[in-house]
């Protein structure tokens, strides 16, 4: 069923509608589309409060078919980054997942090697690749993302993710010249030896590049190539670039 989120942002001196009045002003906007069927919500913002219609619920429900992985699921919420191009972020996704066919090592067949993932936002990436590994560590800062992410890894059915909520940069201080983890409550190291990046518009700090030069295997998506350019300068001691 598509799905429609229409936000309204009042200035300071205005305050946002009631619930009911949402609800109402909904209603209208719905029957005047027609009779094919679609999920509205509404959201009003004001001075710090936000109300929706129906309440509770600000974000949209994304599904995206991907070949090799099929039907993924993923929750959208309000505000919060995620890419608006459904074709790009196919594209991406498949992409990623023929890189890490021709990359990663199996035992007969079974993924043997664990992913680090930084900056993984809502798990756009996390949750088409975590089948190709043994284990995945999801690393974001944006607490809102994280819930997105445990979100979206359970409505894929996906048992072998660990999303964990850290700075890129104060996580990497723990890696540098390591490739294991152990996480915590869990009597599993994780071994790494592929790591997938895809940082906001400033690029990698030096802590996070330094310490993903300590991996075999480097994907990086980029939304700013000045970044990447510089990023990638820094890896070239260490990587080929393809």
């Amino acid at each position: 069923t598509p799905e429609l989120l229409l936000c309204f942002v009042y200035g300071a001196a205005v305050e946002a509608p009631s619930v009911a009045s949402l609800h109402a002003a909904r209603e209208e906007f719905s029957n005047g589309l027609g009779d094919g069927p679609m999920t509205i919500t509404f959201v009003a913002q004001s001075r710090g409060v936000q109300r929706c219609s129906p309440e509770d619920r600000d974000f949209v429900e994304e599904e995206l078919f991907v070949a090799g992985r099929g039907t993924l699921r993923y929750r959208q919420k309000l505000g919060q980054f995620s890419n608006p191009n459904p074709y790009v972020a196919v594209s991406t996704v498949e992409w990623l997942l023929e890189v890490v066919r021709g990359a990663v090592n199996t035992v007969d067949g079974t993924p043997s090697t664990d992913l680090l993932e930084l900056y993984c936002g809502a798990g756009s990436h996390t949750v088409a690749l975590a089948p190709l590994f043994r284990h995945v560590l999801a690393v974001e800062i944006n607490r809102h993302l994280v819930d997105a992410a445990k979100h979206n890894v359970v409505a894929n059915g996906l048992h072998n993710v660990s999303v964990l909520r850290a700075p890129s940069e104060k996580f990497c201080q723990r890696l540098i010249r390591q490739r294991s983890y152990m996480e915590e409550g869990s009597k599993m190291e994780l071994h790494f030896t592929c790591t997938i990046v895809d940082p906001p518009r400033a690029g990698l700090d030096d802590l996070t590049r330094e310490a993903v030069s300590n991996y075999e295997h480097v994907m990086y998506i980029s939304c700013n190539p000045e970044a990447l350019r510089r990023d990638l300068e820094g890896l070239l001691a260490t990587h080929d670039v393809h």
